[in-house]
C-alpha cells in the first residue's frame, strides 16, 4: 500500500526525499523515463499522431508543427529528460511491455494555478484513439498520479472537462519558451548523445515505428490491478520498510 509522503513546501514542486518513479511495468504497457535514446520510437509516433496531437495540442500551444522534423524532436526529447533530471517536470513513454513499440506519452509538471499540486498530460498514438489501451491508461494514470506521487489534487488537461489554458498548463513537449542558453545546451547534449544513431536513421525506420502495432489491441482484463501490482522502484521512500 502506498504511504503519501509530506507535501513539498510552498513554491517547491516535490519534496527534496521524494523518489520520483522510475518505472511502471504491467502485461498491458510499460512506463519509463523519457531519454535521447528513444527519439526514434518518439519522432514515429509523433508523425503517426500528427493530426491528431496538433488537432488537441496546436490551438493552444502550437505542437506539433506540421513541418516537425527529426532534429526538432531530438531536442524536444533532450529537452524533456533534462527537465526530469533538474526535477521540474517529469516526462514518460509508454511502450509495448516489450519495449518495441512506443504508444503515447505522459507528463506531470507543477501547476500555474493554486488549485492544484500538478498537471498530467498524456495521449496515445492515433491508431490508439478510444481504444481499450487509451481508456485503461487513463485509469491507471488517475490513480497513479495520487499514489504514486505526493500530490492531492491533480489537474488533467483537457480530459476533466476543463480548457487546458484554464488549468494554467501547457505540454511539456513544447520546449519552445525555455532560456535561449538551456535551449542551445540541450540541443548540443542532444546531438552528442545520440550523434551516431541519429546519422543512420532513414526513412524506413521511422515509417515503421509510425505504423500501427498488431500487439497494442490485446488489452483487456486486468487494467490497472495488473499494472499496480507489478510497480517498480516506487516513488517514495518508506514503502515496503524503505527508510
Amino acid at each position: 500500500m502506498f504511504v503519501s509522503p509530506r507535501k513539498a513546501p510552498p513554491g517547491v514542486f516535490l519534496p527534496e526525499e521524494f523518489v520520483v518513479p522510475t518505472l511502471v511495468a504491467g502485461p498491458r504497457f510499460m512506463i519509463r523515463p523519457i531519454t535521447v535514446s528513444d527519439v526514434v520510437k518518439d519522432y514515429g509516433a509523433v508523425i503517426g499522431s500528427l493530426d491528431r496531437l496538433a488537432g488537441r495540442f496546436g490551438p493552444e500551444w502550437g505542437w506539433p508543427d506540421r513541418e516537425f522534423t527529426f532534429e526538432q524532436a531530438l531536442i524536444d526529447v533532450a529537452w524533456l529528460q533534462k527537465e526530469g533530471q533538474l526535477r521540474r517536470s517529469f516526462s514518460y513513454v509508454v511502450t509495448t511491455p516489450d519495449g518495441e513499440s512506443q504508444l503515447g506519452r505522459i507528463h506531470v509538471a507543477p501547476s500555474d494555478t493554486p488549485d492544484a499540486d500538478a498537471v498530467i498530460v498524456f495521449w496515445v498514438r492515433a491508431d490508439e484513439e478510444n481504444s481499450a489501451l487509451e481508456t485503461e491508461l487513463e485509469d491507471f494514470v488517475r490513480q497513479w498520479a495520487t499514489t504514486a506521487w505526493p500530490f492531492e489534487n491533480v489537474r488533467f488537461p483537457g480530459r476533466d472537462g476543463a480548457d487546458p489554458e484554464a488549468c494554467g498548463a501547457r505540454p511539456a513537449a513544447v520546449v519552445r519558451a525555455e532560456p535561449p542558453v538551456e535551449k542551445d545546451a540541450a540541443k548540443d547534449a542532444a546531438k552528442s548523445a545520440v550523434k551516431d544513431s541519429a546519422a543512420n536513421v532513414g526513412a524506413d525506420a521511422v515509417a515503421d515505428e509510425a505504423r500501427p502495432s498488431a500487439g497494442t489491441r490485446a488489452v483487456s482484463r486486468g487494467g490497472v490491478r495488473g499494472l499496480r501490482g507489478s510497480v517498480r522502484s516506487p516513488g517514495r521512500r518508506g514503502r515496503q520498510g524503505r527508510s
